[in-house]
């Protein structure tokens, strides 16, 4: 007689379990790549003072447009780092109403990080972390990626 166990392991599913769990999560990111992109687009109007607020709590304001090469290859990083930190308040430049904020912030070009350390552009994209990161260490070691330290935050 063969001994058979029950086990509920992922490794002993069927294959049209497999299929259907690839199915379902093929489904699920689907949706969630809509929804980023959906975000990415929206041309909400982002108040100033959400702005001011977040800047003093220690986030990083993040301007960027949607049609901006360079921002989406940012944002795809930050994004993924934003669902566990929840330390970025994200401004498209491309809203009517974020306009004003190119003269009143001084951004000469997007992205732009702006945070308590300075403001961040031109970056290669795994330096926009190190930006936000800055934020996070007491003695700002990476004030050095600062192209322009007067934020004016009023």
């Amino acid at each position: 007689m063969a001994n058979y166990r029950k086990s509920n392991s992922i490794l002993d599913m069927t294959w049209k379990q497999c299929l259907l769990l690839i199915i379902i999560l093929l489904v699920f990111l689907d949706y969630e790549i809509g929804q980023y992109n959906k975000f990415l687009r929206s041309n909400r109007n982002v108040p100033s003072t959400q702005i001011k607020k977040g800047v003093k709590n220690n986030k990083s304001v993040v301007f960027y447009r949607d049609d901006c090469t360079s921002c989406r290859k940012a944002l795809s990083i930050l994004l993924v780092r934003n669902l566990f930190k929840k330390d970025l308040v994200l401004v498209n430049m491309n809203g009517s109403a974020n306009k004003n904020y190119k003269t009143k912030y001084k951004l000469t070009s997007v992205p732009t990080i702006m945070n308590n350390n300075g403001n961040f552009d031109n970056l290669p994209t795994n330096d926009y972390i190190k930006a936000i990161q800055a934020v996070e260490k007491t003695d700002s070691n990476n004030s050095d990626l600062s192209n322009a330290t007067d934020i004016t935050i009023e």
